[in-house]
């Protein structure tokens, strides 16, 4: 622990001194802002901008006292903190989603299914050039013994491939191709960019981990880390789930669990786009400093709480969301009816014949 960080007394992890929420268990705080003033000769307390609340003056020394408040259940889908319908549009509201933590088991495996396929594409080509020179000598030419030898070098080829796969991907993008692709992003503890090393941990205790006993200690971890997460101090975060969100008068604000920050001083235009489950909130406006600001956010992980946020964002905005279909999707739908229905028709066809 730092002057710039506390340790939770609830769950004993680390966090900002100024967080008045808990990122991974919920628990509220009071902050106080203490200095010394040289006009009153005192201990006074201070504002945001580190001046006395009696006499307006700068104070030197200033601290931050931060008091525990109560423990509070984390506001995951079905257990999100209620809110007043009639709350009033100027009120500030601060509502926390969920509590940061890692991805469970099944979405993980998506990223590790999506990574393998990718994984065997650039082993397929590098072993097809390795191997080219040897397909001009004649089979008699080679001898068992360089048979087993290639074939453990092409073994061999395959976990290096592996390793340097998720070792380059991870410590300069925080994620791999198939991680991308399934939302997932790897990050320190406290949010920030993991180092080299971290990924070099991450990636050799793969190599012993992609098993039920991986899986269980996946589960069985407050934070849902892997053997890896845990040695190195990381966590695999759906970088499209909401960790809070901020209404305030002046500004709406939204944290990721990636500890990504936007914030809107005023919004603009808002659309819903569906399919199915899917589920993402287009929001368009201008940020604090009179920038147009973009937010697409991929809702169906915490379709509960969209709602809520939806309706939120309409109520203080005065503005109306429409819905509309991801065209896309369902071109894509239509296309894969195409292709199965005429194979399902011929198999039962085939069937009945028979």
């Amino acid at each position: 622990m730092t002057d710039e960080t506390k340790i939770c007394p609830m769950c004993a992890e680390t966090i900002r001194v100024e967080a008045k929420v808990c990122r991974y268990c919920g628990a509220r705080f009071q902050i106080v802002r203490r200095g010394y003033c040289a006009t009153d000769h005192a201990i006074m307390e201070a504002d945001e901008e580190g001046k006395c609340l009696v006499c307006g003056n700068p104070v030197v020394d200033l601290r931050l006292e931060s008091t525990l408040l109560e423990e509070i259940k984390p506001a995951v889908d079905e257990q999100a903190t209620p809110v007043p319908d009639a709350a009033p549009a100027t009120e500030t509201l601060e509502w926390v989603i969920e509590p940061v933590r890692g991805e469970g088991v099944n979405w993980r495996w998506n990223g590790v299914f999506l990574d393998a396929i990718f994984i065997n594409i650039i082993f397929v080509v590098i072993a097809f050039i390795y191997t080219t020179p040897l397909t001009l000598l004649q089979p008699e030419q080679l001898g068992d013994e360089f048979g087993a030898i290639y074939s453990g070098s092409l073994l061999v080829l395959l976990l290096l491939i592996w390793l340097l796969y998720s070792i380059l991907c991870e410590s300069i993008w925080g994620m791999t191709l198939g991680k991308k692709f399934s939302y997932l992003h790897v990050i320190r503890k406290d949010g920030s960019k993991i180092s080299w090393w971290q990924a070099l941990i991450r990636a050799v205790c793969g190599i012993f981990e992609y098993n039920p006993i991986g899986a269980i200690i996946v589960w069985v971890t407050p934070l849902k880390q892997r053997l890896g997460d845990l040695i190195a101090g990381t966590l695999v975060v759906n970088r499209e789930k909401l960790h809070r969100v901020e209404f305030r008068s002046d500004l709406t604000g939204f944290e990721f669990h990636d500890y990504r920050r936007i914030e809107f001083a005023k919004i603009t235009s808002g659309t819903v786009y569906k399919f199915g489950l899917i589920r993402r909130l287009t929001l368009e406006g201008l940020s604090p400093q009179g920038n147009p600001l973009k937010l697409k956010w991929n809702a169906q992980f915490q379709r509960s709480a969209f709602e809520r946020i939806r309706s939120e964002l309409e109520r203080r905005t005065n503005l109306f969301f429409p819905e509309k279909i991801i065209i896309g999707r369902l071109i894509l739908v239509l296309i894969s009816l195409l292709l199965i229905l005429p194979a399902i028709v011929l198999l039962f066809l085939i069937i009945f014949q028979q």
